[in-house]
């Protein structure tokens, strides 16, 4: 079989546009196996080409059939509480992956209230708004090299070399606070939480039930192609939906052998 990936998007980011590339080219993923809600999509083309979902609310059997569903930047108002309480089941119940991709116009702020908000490794504030005051270099936790999606390269020299590459970004969403169950992966390396001691998370993971949620805190991973290509960048995001939908995936085939 392959994985089965959903990218949930208000229109189109560089983000999107590399991350469609990279796993229409994957073996473990393929033409079959992304399948994207483009919300600024034209309705025709929803309808007319088997890339776009012509719903974010499709029946459930549909729904569930995916492995791992990437939640970019999107309006509160485009999120019907089915499709929450959708992806909250996903996740907890039927142990799917869920990533969430903080953007510069509408960010986690969007997920404020909602079932969502109580899954992220982070604690949303709606009140904060995006932060692009200076540039700043991502700095990686000390709990980074237990996770294998921030390991890239080969090895501990060349994975720094790979994150150095990313080079410097111009904004982030700060949140509240790191959620007491996450684990830090990446931060900033000047700003602090509410607490005006902990470094503002970049990216985080945390369990919710039976899946794992991983959270970033902007939509620009794509900066690891500057000098290298593909390779660090189809290396982070294929381990990481390697980790987050392959159990997902396991249990949803050996449930369609058994019918």
């Amino acid at each position: 079989d392959f994985l089965r990936l959903l990218f949930v998007e208000n229109e189109p980011t560089w983000e999107w546009r590399f991350i469609k590339e990279v796993f229409h080219r994957d073996k473990l993923v393929g033409l079959r196996g992304f399948r994207t809600f483009l919300r600024s999509a034209d309705p025709k083309v929803r309808q007319s080409n088997s890339l776009f979902l012509p719903t974010l609310t499709p029946v459930r059997s549909e729904f569930f059939a995916t492995d791992v569903i990437f939640l970019g930047d999107m309006p509160a108002s485009a999120l019907s509480g089915r499709f929450l309480e959708m992806v909250r089941e996903f996740v907890g119940t039927f142990g799917g992956g869920l990533v969430v991709l903080s953007g510069p116009r509408f960010g986690p702020a969007a997920l404020a209230g909602t079932p969502l908000a109580d899954m992220l490794p982070v604690v949303v504030d709606p009140d904060l708004r995006v932060r692009a005051e200076r540039e700043f270099r991502l700095r990686l936790s000390p709990d980074a090299s237990l996770v294998d999606f921030m390991r890239l390269g080969s090895d501990e020299a060349e994975s720094g070399k790979a994150w150095e590459n990313l080079g410097p970004l111009s904004w982030y969403q700060p949140v509240a606070r790191l959620h007491p169950l996450a684990t830090r992966l990446a931060e900033h390396p000047a700003d602090a939480c509410s607490d005006g001691k902990t470094p503002q998370p970049l990216i985080a993971i945390r369990r919710h039930g039976r899946g794992e949620v991983v959270w970033l805190g902007f939509d620009e991973t794509w900066r690891l192609r500057r000098k290298y290509g593909e390779l660090y960048y189809r290396q982070f995001w294929g381990q990481m939906i390697h980790r987050l939908g392959l159990s997902h995936a396991r249990k949803r085939t050996g449930m369609s052998a058994l019918r």
